[in-house]
């Protein structure tokens, strides 16, 4: 499965198609040693920055001098404005087919269902009721809105779509047959970001969000643009994949990044190449081959933790409590969060809210709940039991 944290620009910016020029395993051969044309050849799975083709997201012109007070207004009439514009009940709609509300599909196994973008603040002991000590990770669901759907014919076009799909010699291809939801998170002033941000959060009615996430789903898991994300999306218990970008080291050499052991020390005739890597191994060939250990930047690479599970969720501050303190990321960097799919710790029954948790469910939610195997604070550590009861275990 493929999720990224791709921008939403990338869906009106379609990469061109690979030309069918080679087959078979001449084809793989180009696309991993470089030897076709470009668009055949092995794509960079790692960047430093986003594509040209991405819409440009902050708006660098400065604004007329406001003072304070007129500041204050405009923020509040742009926060009354898209107040107004709340996702449409499930009730019958005079409105156009294209704006009334979506059915809503039913669980089934194998199904793939949004995820959400949290943020971790901390972590913090937990217990389970048998002694045993874990720590888990603090990730607090704010302000997630669905942005749009993407259908299948449009997301297998785009171009990470294509760089997924792309053979290679050593795993198969991976699978871009679904169709993907774009989540945002935070909600920010639209003064901020350029004309052409903004319109991509037009048809939802929502506003310019900071952060955006694509996560595939199912047609039968299919959330209407403009509903709101809370941690009562998950379930106490079950397992989460997190996905998040590791911290950044900066540039490293070859010793600190691939843990070289250096070269020996000047009483063995070295000078000037204790730390250098030394030879590079290109052969007769007078070329460097792709995947070389050479000094370069640490860090900053996508990872995901797989299966994960979820100690318990407190829903009045939607904050999901996940097992491990492994997660990637510095404090309060942002994560994707989505149900895990390893087998063996994938959903075998419905969730209890399917697809999402929708706000006419908020009300029968508690202020918290924990898994079934994890201890609660407010009750007792210890249970004292009767004379009696000793004794007869005792015979």
């Amino acid at each position: 499965m493929w999720r990224t944290g791709w921008s939403l620009a990338a869906t009106h910016r379609i990469a061109p198609p690979v030309p069918p020029s080679l087959s078979g395993l001449s084809l793989l051969l180009s696309r991993d040693l470089h030897l076709g044309d470009t668009l055949e050849s092995r794509i960079k799975s790692r960047r430093t920055h986003k594509p040209f083709y991405h819409i440009k997201k902050t708006n660098k012109v400065p604004d007329e001098p406001l003072t304070p007070a007129n500041l204050a207004f405009l923020r509040e009439a742009v926060q009354r404005s898209f107040e107004d514009a709340k996702p449409i009940s499930r009730v019958d709609s005079p409105l156009k087919n294209g704006l009334s509300p979506w059915a809503r599909g039913d669980w089934a196994r194998g199904t793939t269902r949004c995820g959400l973008l949290g943020r971790k603040i901390g972590l913090q002991p937990m217990w389970y009721k048998n002694g045993k000590r874990v720590i888990a990770t603090l990730i607090q669901i704010e302000d997630n809105h669905v942005v749009r759907y993407v259908p299948p014919e449009l997301a297998k076009k785009s171009e990470t779509a294509l760089r997924r799909s792309s053979p290679f010699i050593w795993k198969p291809a991976r699978s871009t047959h679904l169709g993907c939801l774009v989540v945002g998170a935070l909600s920010a002033d639209p003064s901020r970001f350029t004309k052409d941000y903004c319109g991509l959060f037009t048809e939802s009615g929502l506003m310019p969000k900071k952060k955006l996430a694509r996560f595939p789903v199912t047609e039968n898991a299919l959330i209407q643009p403009g509903t709101p994300l809370t941690a009562a999306h998950f379930d106490v218990g079950q397992f989460v994949d997190v996905r998040g970008r590791s911290v950044r080291r900066g540039f490293h050499g070859v010793m600190k990044k691939h843990g070289f052991a250096g070269m020996p020390s000047d009483a063995r005739g070295v000078t000037k190449s204790h730390r250098r890597p030394g030879h590079v191994g290109s052969g007769r060939k007078s070329r460097i081959w792709p995947g070389q250990k050479m000094p370069g930047h640490m860090g900053g690479n996508f990872t995901i933790q797989r299966g994960l599970e979820v100690l318990r969720i407190n829903y009045e501050h939607n904050v999901l409590y996940v097992k491990g303190q492994a997660i990637a990321g510095a404090h309060e960097e942002f994560v994707q969060v989505f149900d895990c799919r390893t087998r063996g710790k994938d959903q075998t029954v419905s969730p209890k809210h399917f697809p999402t948790c929708f706000p006419e469910q908020y009300e029968k939610l508690p202020e918290e709940e924990y898994a079934p195997n994890v201890h609660r604070f407010e009750d007792p550590s210890i249970v004292f039991e009767p004379e009696e009861v000793t004794k007869k275990k005792k015979k």
